[in-house]
C-alpha cells in the first residue's frame, strides 16, 4: 500500500492497494474534502493496515483500520479507530507485527523552546492508551519530518519499539561545540514507566555524515534505517555533490549493521554507477537484515531512470527489480508512505 498525491495541482495524497508481485491496483482510496492521508503502516498479514489523516478545519490527526482482500468483490473496508485524535505533529507511526496495538511517537510545541515529545501505545480494538511515555524536547527538527521519520519499529516479539533520536550539536564554551549523534534508541514495552529517555536505552550511534570539502561530496551512510528482529539494523545511505555534474565520491550502499558492537555487519548491495545524487530507501526487511525492499530516489549521470526512482529487493549484493510501483511517479517517497 502506498500513498500518492492525488493530481498535479493538489496537496491531498490518496491511498492506493497494489499488488507487488504485479504491480496492479486493486483498489483507491480517495480522502474526503477536509482529510488527507499523510501515513500508512501495516501488521504482519498482508491484510491490515493503518491509515493516518490529518483532518481540517480542525488541525489533527486521526486514525483509519484498513483491511483488504484482494481480488474480491469488496476488496477494502476502511473504518475509523476508536482513538483520540491528537493535535501534534507525528512523526512516528507503527502496528504491532499481531495487529493488536498502534504505537504513535508525536511532539507538541506552541515555541521554540517547549516541545514535548510522546510515544503512546493504543489497543486496536477499545482506542484505550495502554501507556505514554514523555520527555521534554527536542527543540528542533530533528525528530523527523515524514510519516516514519524516526523509523518508529515493533521487534523482539512485539516487547520491544525501537525508534531513531538524533541528538543536537551542543555548545560547551562560547564558539566551541560538541558535534550532533544520530542514534538508534529501544524501549522495552512490557517493563512500564512513562519516562521515554530514561525507560529507553541507546542500543546504536550511527555513523557520521562525511564531506569532503574539495570535491564538494557527501555521503551519510545511515540516512534511512529500518530495524530489524535479532539486534540487526538495516541501513540505505544517501549521497551526492553540491555541484551539478559532479560525482558522489562514496559508493552508495544498504548495509547492515550490529546493534551490540555497533559495527557494520555485511554490505546487502552496492551501487558503483556514476550516481549524481540518491537516497537509499528501506521500505521492509526480513527479520535477519539480510534482504530488504528498497526504493532507491536516484539520479545516474546520463541514464534517464523512469519516475526518478527504482523499486526491488536487494540482497546477496544484487538488485532485482519488483514491478513498477502502481503509481510510477508522484508518490510519497518516504518510509511512512509505503507499507508492506
Amino acid at each position: 500500500m502506498e500513498l500518492a498525491y492525488s493530481g498535479s495541482t493538489s496537496s491531498q495524497m490518496k491511498a492506493i492497494v497494489g499488488d507487488d508481485r504485479n504491480g496492479r491496483k486493486i483498489a483507491v482510496l480517495h480522502p474526503t474534502a477536509t482529510q488527507n492521508f499523510y501515513g500508512v503502516t501495516a501488521a504482519a498479514d498482508d491484510r491490515t493496515f493503518v491509515v493516518m489523516s490529518y483532518d481540517n478545519p480542525n488541525p489533527q490527526t486521526t486514525w483509519y483500520l484498513l483491511r483488504i482482500a484482494p481480488y474480491t468483490a469488496h476488496p477494502t473496508r476502511l473504518t475509523k479507530l476508536p482513538i483520540k485524535p491528537v493535535v501534534a505533529h507525528v512523526s512516528g507511526l507503527a502496528l504491532s507485527p499481531d495487529g493488536r496495538e498502534l504505537a504513535i511517537i508525536y511532539r507538541t510545541a506552541t515555541t521554540a523552546t517547549n516541545a514535548k515529545t510522546f510515544l503512546t501505545i493504543y489497543s486496536m480494538s477499545s482506542g484505550a492508551a495502554l501507556n505514554t511515555w514523555r520527555m521534554d524536547g527536542p527543540q528542533n527538527n530533528e525528530i523527523g519530518q515524514d510519516g516514519n521519520g524516526v523509523g518508529l519499529t515493533w521487534v523482539n516479539g512485539d516487547r520491544t519499539l525501537d525508534f531513531r533520536w538524533a541528538i543536537p550539536p551542543r555548545e560547551t564554551s562560547p564558539g566551541k561545540f560538541v558535534p550532533g549523534q544520530e542514534t538508534l534508541r529501544a524501549l522495552d514495552v512490557t517493563a512500564g514507566g512513562h519516562d521515554l529517555m530514561a525507560d529507553s536505552r541507546q542500543i546504536l550511534q550511527f555513523p557520521t555524515w562525511v564531506t569532503d570539502k574539495q570535491t564538494h561530496t557527501w555521503t551519510e551512510p545511515c540516512a534511512n534505517v529500518l530495524p530489524a528482529s535479532g539486534g540487526t539494523v538495516v541501513c540505505g545511505s544517501a549521497g551526492g555533490s553540491d555541484v551539478s555534474g559532479v560525482e558522489a565520491r562514496v559508493p552508495l550502499s544498504y548495509s547492515s549493521y550490529s546493534t551490540a558492537t555497533g559495527k557494520p555487519l555485511r554490505v546487502i548491495c552496492r551501487f558503483d554507477g556514476p550516481v549524481l545524487n540518491a537516497s537509499l530507501q528501506v521500505l521492509w526487511t526480513d527479520p535477519s537484515g539480510s534482504h530488504a525492499i528498497a526504493h532507491l530516489l536516484i539520479a545516474l549521470k546520463g541514464v534517464k531512470v523512469p519516475g526518478g526512482d527504482k523499486f526491488g529487493v536487494v540482497g546477496g549484493g544484487r538488485f532485482t527489480p519488483l514491478p513498477g510501483l502502481v503509481v510510477p511517479n508522484g508518490s510519497v517517497d518516504n518510509a511512512g508512505g509505503i507499507a508492506f
